[in-house]
């Protein structure tokens, strides 16, 4: 009887947490990353249908890049491009070494010719210090990492990118939460996937002209 008492506890508490809206107030003590993680990429496709640009293709590989690369800043407080310590037993480096990491791992055979990544962080987040925060729901959340990606111009081209003559554009959105650091990272990793064509290098630089 013990055994199911705690089992139903547990089972109850699972359901209220999933039960989370984009409404909610965000509790850092038991954050629903997934719930702010599909508002974010659903903020980001609100960005791209203003300019009747195609919708970004979920992809997996995409999403372990975006995760590592949160949990690595989360983890050590700081936010770059370039990991130059060891996480999870790894030193990858930089955004294609991490990308690469993850697509030797799997049985994917798709053509990524070109990968991206975008990052913004919030410091002491917890402390709900920053200005720009008025509610601390979910959506206000998923809005402001957006918006800080818009307002960095190759921020902006990567999640505007778009090449629909040529391929489609895959990626994911990632948060990480480190209650330890107080630190509260989104990581996007967008990757270029083509049919019959391959980025050359003026194509990449226009990216961040």
């Amino acid at each position: 009887m013990k055994i199911i008492i705690i089992y139903l506890i547990v089972l109850t508490y699972s359901v209220i947490g999933l039960s989370q809206t984009k409404n909610d107030v965000v509790n850092f003590k038991k954050i629903n990353t997934k719930l702010l993680d599909s508002l974010v990429f659903e903020e980001v496709m609100k960005e791209r249908s203003k300019l009747n640009i195609d919708r970004i293709v979920h992809d997996n590989i995409c999403g372990k890049a975006a995760k590592y690369q949160s949990e690595y800043s989360s983890y050590y407080d700081t936010i770059s491009h370039v990991n130059n310590k060891r996480y999870k037993g790894n030193i990858l480096v930089n955004p294609k070494d991490r990308f690469e990491f993850f697509l030797k791992q799997s049985k994917n055979k798709l053509n990524y010719d070109s990968n991206i990544e975008v990052i913004t962080q919030f410091k002491k987040v917890s402390s709900r210090n920053y200005s720009c925060i008025k509610t601390g729901t979910y959506q206000e959340y998923a809005k402001i990492i957006v918006r800080n990606y818009m307002s960095s111009r190759p921020h902006r081209y990567a999640i505007l990118y778009s090449n629909e003559n040529f391929g489609t554009v895959h990626g994911e959105f990632k948060t990480e939460y480190n209650s330890e650091t107080d630190c509260l990272t989104n990581t996007g990793f967008i990757a270029f996937v083509y049919e019959g064509y391959k980025l050359d290098k003026s194509d990449l630089e226009n990216l961040f002209k």
